[in-house]
């Protein structure tokens, strides 16, 4: 089959090319199309495992199977900070491993790692919570990311951090919110972990709503 895939952002400008026409297996994922834009455009192989995927102009999951003339875009995360903070706002599922790389450092012997998950629960009519769905006003969600981060190098001697969240919906047990942080001691890494997430459930520009069983919806 052939599909079109286009790039976007930092994507575009690195690899020196909008668009570029494949030919893949019959059913070949999303993801393998993107896996294969990686090996064409090595420059921008570490960039493919950040980016949403959107197939005729709507969110995929990575197993998406595609279909002959389908058009898959790559899109990178919003995304800022210096060369030693990663932040972002996410449309696909947080790359946890991937964090872990990126705050990991000879000079580091302490990573702090938060993990903020969907959690099931009930309520007083007898509903359960299946879902969160979460929604930003992204560009300034991010710029406050990034003052997250200039606050918190400011109180501990933060190596790297990594801080992303979701948008989207996210199912009870996945994470909406990842932060990771390196210092050269585990005190100051824990410390400045807490710090960021705390802080970030106040003033980061993004709300979410409870989806239950019933269909119902609530904004929190």
């Amino acid at each position: 089959m052939r599909i079109t895939v286009r790039l976007f952002a930092i994507l575009r400008e690195k690899a020196g090319v909008s668009e570029a026409v494949m030919e893949l297996p019959a059913g070949a994922s999303a993801a393998a199309a993107a896996r294969e834009i990686g090996r064409r455009f090595p420059v921008v192989a570490d960039l493919i495992p950040r980016a949403a995927l959107a197939v005729n102009m709507e969110y995929a999951a990575p197993d998406h199977a595609l279909a002959d003339g389908d058009e898959l875009a790559l899109i990178p995360p919003v995304s800022g900070g210096a060369d030693d903070d990663w932040l972002a706002i996410v449309a696909d599922s947080i790359p946890i491993a991937e964090a872990i790389q990126f705050v990991s450092h000879e000079t580091a012997g302490g990573i702090a790692i938060f993990l903020g998950t969907t959690r099931t629960e009930t309520d007083a009519s007898g509903r359960t919570l299946v879902a969160l769905d979460y929604e930003a006003y992204q560009e300034m969600a991010v710029r406050q990311l990034g003052e997250l981060a200039r606050k918190a190098r400011q109180q501990w001697p933060v190596t790297k951090l990594v801080v992303l969240h979701r948008i989207g919906r996210v199912a009870a047990g996945e994470p909406s919110v990842l932060v990771a942080v390196s210092t050269p001691h585990r005190a100051e890494a824990f410390a400045a972990c807490r710090w960021l997430i705390d802080t970030l459930k106040t003033e980061a520009t993004i709300w979410k709503k409870e989806i239950w069983s019933d269909g119902g919806a609530t904004w929190v």
